[in-house]
């Protein structure tokens, strides 16, 4: 019990101890506004990417069901004949 305590407290104090370090030596980050064609690029880049991937997805999902029936057809023969 005692261990785990200390355990825990060596973990908490490691970690105070790296945040302020961190804060005091660290880089400084600073909050940027992107410009509104930045911003419009990258929903275009997305919007085409997404549209690529629904026109896989769809392709996926036809020639999925096209062998399921064929399949299944070809069972059927086998099982009838």
């Amino acid at each position: 019990m005692k261990g785990e305590r200390r355990g825990a407290l060596l973990v908490l104090g490691v970690l105070v101890v790296s945040a302020v370090l961190g804060g005091m030596y660290g880089p400084s980050v600073r909050a940027t506004v992107a410009g509104t064609t930045d911003l419009q690029d990258s929903i275009k880049n997305f919007t085409k990417v997404l549209s690529v991937v629904q026109q896989e997805i769809r392709i996926l999902r036809f020639s999925i069901r096209a062998s399921t029936r064929c399949c299944a057809k070809t069972n059927a023969v086998n099982t009838t004949a």
